[in-house]
């Protein structure tokens, strides 16, 4: 039998991030994702899109807003 390991990917790491109280920098996920700048900023836009979050920028760090 083989065990089935739960795929977590980047953009679910990138999202999970964004969702910390005080939020992420672009330098946080792109360590955490090993992305370059325009890679994180295109997965939040896309990631935006998909799954209808509310994510802004402020002081420099991307949140999820609370709707």
């Amino acid at each position: 039998m083989i065990a089935t390991k739960s795929k977590h990917t980047k953009a679910q790491t990138l999202i999970k991030l964004i969702s910390r109280p005080n939020g992420a920098t672009v330098d946080e996920l792109m360590k955490a994702t090993s992305w370059q700048r325009h890679t994180v900023r295109s997965v939040i836009s896309t990631e935006k899109k998909k799954q209808g979050l509310a994510i802004g920028l402020v002081d420099g760090r991307y949140k999820l807003a609370n709707i």
